[in-house]
């Protein structure tokens, strides 16, 4: 019979040289010094013009109406050696009577979005209540399908009587990053994120102290999912706006960085893109020795100026204490007497390649590690065999900086093999099996929960902790399904009852964040009962985050990963009668 085994693959990420950026991510300052900026002379002129962006290969910007305070979205017409020349028109629902500012466009829908002076006249306030009073007029963020060739229109975001403007959309068209001045931030202005669902955009968080600055944050560029610029007049900059570097990994945003000169100078720098070879870009700024009040400039590197690091860490390899834990999956009980095989292997992290046949995702877990199925197993050297005490331990030592496949094999249980790597200081190797259960005692055990479950009445709570989730997602692993099944079988049963889903995290991540993803997995549960059958009206839901952890594992304790899982959980309340 083929088996084919899961493999367990940890990525190291080296960070030699350059500035880190978050965990996986290293600036390249030596090629900043080796950067040429290019004045695009042919669409400069004496008036402003600002926050490139390229479009299907196209370059669009802002410019000043005439030189004056009013601004347009164009379009430069054609592209030669020494750069771009000529303007093209852009179409009425693009540019209106009203000042038009910085944009983004979701390459996967071809949809722009820009920002706008709100004409609304509701949105228009006096001071004060007196008519000659300066008039206050909030900007707003608008969109336009190129595709559809639809009217334009206001994004409805979840909070109003605001400016919000400068939108930046994710390549993968998952989450939008803006400007606003949204009462309750660190600064005059903040960025914020909002994440699509569906038509809409929800979740509207804060990046954070982090990001924010107390001063003014805005016109961001995401360079990848994972990585955005931004300008900010904080202090502590080289002067005016400077460009900074952060990056987005496990729902955290990195501290960010100063991005280095030529791209800042003692002047105002902002509207920093990226092209899609990353050896090119543009950016704007009002520097001496341009046309005008800002010039578009071209950038150009022999190298990438940012890069992700995927390659394995070289380190001195020294023998370490590894203590081997063997245990049943779902009761936590040891396995004494399980038979591990450890077995060093030829192979680095670069041998890896995904998108190779034999080689499978299945899943990514919180610590960041990824399952996979692989049908051939690496090259093998010589393999050592031990046997778990009756307390399902053992401990060994390996080498750091090698990587082993371990293989465990006891008389009940899944035969389960893994890639590994120990760490430099050592640590603990959690083994987790996979009782052998057959179809009769399966069907027992599904039968004593519905059993358990039978009496649902006002008040109770059921705590569904077999629901897991993809790390950093709202997508259940197909487990998680058996306990909904139940609920859904209840709540035809009680055609009456109307339930209250909270979901909970562990705390890893801001709290923030973890409210969101909260709610997110909350509204996964409920979509999954509505697919069973069960009325949308009969479901409420409620996503708390972190806030009520059921042990000691909050911000900065270090836990085991079963810790972290006892917090993660689905809580059902049965809501009296309305």
């Amino acid at each position: 019979m083929l088996r084919i085994f899961t493999i367990l693959l940890t990525i190291f990420i080296l960070m030699n040289g350059g500035e880190t950026l978050g965990q996986r991510f290293m600036l390249n300052k030596i090629y900043f010094e080796g950067m040429i900026l290019t004045n695009q002379k042919e669409i400069n002129t004496t008036g402003l013009e600002t926050f490139p962006g390229l479009v299907n290969d196209s370059l669009y910007f802002i410019r000043s109406i005439d030189g004056g305070k009013d601004y347009e979205l164009v379009k430069a017409a054609s592209k030669t050696k020494d750069g771009w020349k000529g303007l093209e028109k852009l179409n009425e629902e693009l540019n209106s009577p009203y000042f038009e500012g910085p944009f983004s466009v979701d390459k996967n829908s071809g949809v722009f979005y820009f920002t706008r002076s709100g004409y609304n006249k509701k949105k228009i306030y006096r001071q004060n209540g007196k008519q000659k009073d300066s008039v206050i007029v909030h900007l707003e963020i608008f969109e336009w399908n190129s595709a559809k060739k639809t009217k334009s229109k206001k994004v409805n975001l979840p909070v109003d009587n605001y400016s919000f403007c400068d939108p930046a959309v994710s390549p993968n068209g998952e989450y939008m990053v803006f400007s606003s001045d949204v009462a309750g931030g660190f600064g005059k202005r903040d960025l914020y994120m909002v994440r699509r669902d569906g038509e809409n955009w929800v979740g509207m968080v804060n990046l954070g102290k982090e990001i924010n600055s107390g001063e003014n944050d805005g016109f961001p560029f995401f360079a990848s999912n994972e990585i955005l610029i931004y300008a900010s007049n904080r202090e502590g900059g080289i002067g005016g706006f400077d460009l900074y570097f952060a990056t987005f990994e496990n729902g955290i945003w990195s501290k960010p960085v100063l991005l280095p000169k030529p791209v800042n100078s003692p002047y105002d720098d902002l509207g920093f893109i990226v092209s899609s070879n990353g050896y090119e870009g543009y950016l704007a700024s009002n520097r001496p020795g341009g046309k005008g009040e800002d010039d578009i400039y071209k950038w150009t590197s022999a190298q990438p100026l940012w890069q992700e690091r995927v390659e394995e860490k070289r380190l001195v390899e020294k023998e370490v204490d590894i203590d081997v834990f063997v245990f049943e999956k779902l009761t936590l009980l040891p396995f004494p007497g399980a038979e591990v095989k450890i077995t060093p292997l030829n192979i680095t992290v670069q041998d890896i390649h995904l998108d190779d046949p034999s080689v499978n995702i299945m899943n990514v877990d919180t610590s960041g590690s990824m399952y996979l199925k692989w049908n051939n197993i690496p090259d093998e050297k010589t393999t050592i065999t031990i046997l778990t005490d009756d307390k399902g331990r053992k401990n060994i030592k390996l080498y750091s900086g090698q990587y082993y496949k371990i293989e465990v094999n006891c008389d009940i249980c899944e035969p389960e093999i893994i890639f590994y790597k120990p760490a430099i200081h050592g640590s603990q190797l959690n083994l987790a099996l996979q009782p052998v259960t057959s179809e009769e005692e399966e069907s027992e055990d599904k039968k004593d929960i519905v059993e358990m479950d039978k009496s649902v009445t006002s008040g109770a709570v059921f705590v569904m902790e077999n629901i897991y989730y993809l790390y950093d997602s709202d997508k259940i692993i197909n487990k998680g399904e058996n306990d909904l099944d139940i609920l859904a079988v209840k709540m035809e049963e009680n055609q009456d009852i109307v339930v209250l889903l909270e979901a909970h995290t562990d705390s890893r991540g801001s709290d923030l964040y973890n409210l969101d993803l909260s709610m997110r997995r909350a509204n996964t549960a409920k979509n999954y009962l509505i697919r069973k059958g069960i009325e949308e009206e009969r479901i409420r839901t409620k996503g708390l985050g972190e806030s009520r952890l059921r042990n000691h594992c909050k911000n900065g304790v270090i836990c085991t990963e079963e810790d972290h899982r006892f917090n993660r959980r689905t809580e059902v309340i049965v809501l009296p009668e309305e």
